[in-house]
């Protein structure tokens, strides 16, 4: 009886930290997404920044 208490606390232990190493990655890949998507964002605004014609993107065509 003993040892199938001490078997199961095992199972436990290796479920447990086996989850928390899944959940450690994902959270690695989803700060390495964020970063990529941070640098995105940052090269699109450094690009709006050229543009010089105040008119321009002030007139929205609704017919199509």
């Amino acid at each position: 009886m003993m040892q199938y208490s001490i078997d199961m606390n095992i199972e436990s232990i290796t479920a447990m930290s086996t989850a928390a190493l899944q959940e450690q990655a994902s959270i690695s890949i989803l700060k390495q997404s964020m970063d990529s998507s941070q640098q995105a964002v940052l090269k699109l605004l450094e690009g709006m920044e050229m543009i010089q014609d105040p008119a321009l993107g002030q007139h929205i065509d609704t017919t199509a």
